[in-house]
Formats: C-alpha cells, sequence, structure tokens
C-alpha cells in the first residue's frame, strides 16, 4: 500500500497545521507525532504512520492513523484526515517523493 491520497482541502488545512510549527514527536513511540487541531483551544491528536523510504526517496506506508473522529477511513487503516496529511507533508519537506 502507499500513502494515502487526500483532497485538495485536506491539504490546504494540512499545510496551515505545518505552518504553525506546533507539530511534535512522540518522545516515547517512534513514527508517531502530536498535532494539534487547527481551531484556537481545539485538542491535540496523535498520528502514528509506519512510513518508510523507498531507494529514490519514495515513500510508502502500509498504514497511517490519527486518533481525531475522521483517523481512519472507513477501517482501511489509512487517515484521510489533514492531521495526518500534515504529517507526511513534512516527509515532503525533507526531499521524498510519493
Amino acid at each position: 500500500m502507499t500513502i494515502p491520497s487526500f483532497s485538495d482541502a485536506t491539504l490546504r488545512k494540512a499545510r496551515a497545521l505545518r505552518a504553525l510549527n506546533t507539530i511534535e514527536p512522540d518522545p516515547d513511540i517512534p513514527h508517531a507525532w502530536w498535532v494539534p487541531s487547527i481551531r484556537p483551544g481545539g485538542d491535540t491528536y496523535r498520528v502514528q504512520e509506519d512510513v518508510r523510504r523507498e531507494p529514490g526517496g519514495h515513500l510508502s506506508a502500509t498504514w497511517v492513523t490519527c486518533t481525531c473522529p475522521f483517523g481512519v477511513h472507513r477501517g482501511s487503516g489509512q487517515a484521510h484526515c489533514s492531521h495526518a496529511a500534515a504529517v507526511l507533508l513534512g516527509y515532503l519537506e525533507e526531499g521524498a517523493t510519493l
């Protein structure tokens, strides 16, 4: 399975989350991140992923989850929310490709 696709609206929200510079890695759990809500005073959600860099910088993952209400889309094992997208965009900022 590859990285999930996201709608344009979700990617806009994810970029806004990244611009806040408030996404933090979990100090105890590898591949886990704490991502705040885009709304002031909103909850903070945990995104977990198993992203791997393939040869050539391509990313792949078998699962991406988020603790927000939209974190796992119909049991597919792939989160389609802005929190998950914000974490995955961080890999792209490091030069990886989807």
